[in-house]
């Protein structure tokens, strides 16, 4: 609103508003962000750092995470993400492993997810 040339009250009222009608809630923007990236299989590091990005207090950003991530097995999921990704994984050389490791990267998961998904792949 700032960059639009609204006025200071004017931004206060319309934000006091707002959060007096539950509208702007940091806490339940974060857990509904955390809750659509676990559908969409993002790993813990990839979510924190949208949330980040979009301004969320990082204990705020702790707190959702360590609730909703609580509840999953992110090796599971990034198990099911490289099936998904690659449903006939027979080729299991270092190039093809690779790929999968940057991949689970870019998706955000941990280096111990990462190293135990990996493990299980190669088993």
């Amino acid at each position: 609103m700032r960059r639009k040339g609204y006025e200071e009250k004017v931004i206060a009222e319309t934000v006091e508003f707002l959060k007096n009608q539950n509208l702007l809630n940091d806490k339940r923007f974060a857990r509904m962000w955390t809750e659509s990236r676990l559908r969409k299989s993002y790993g813990r590091w990839k979510v924190r750092s949208d949330l980040q990005e979009k301004g969320v207090d990082r204990e705020l950003i702790d707190e959702v995470l360590k609730q909703l991530y609580s509840e999953v097995n992110e090796t599971q999921i990034a198990l099911e993400l490289v099936k998904r990704k690659w449903p006939s994984l027979r080729k299991k050389d270092n190039l093809m492993l690779q790929r999968i490791s940057n991949f689970l990267k870019r998706r955000g998961f941990s280096f111990e997810v990462i190293a135990d998904a990996m493990r299980q792949i190669i088993e």
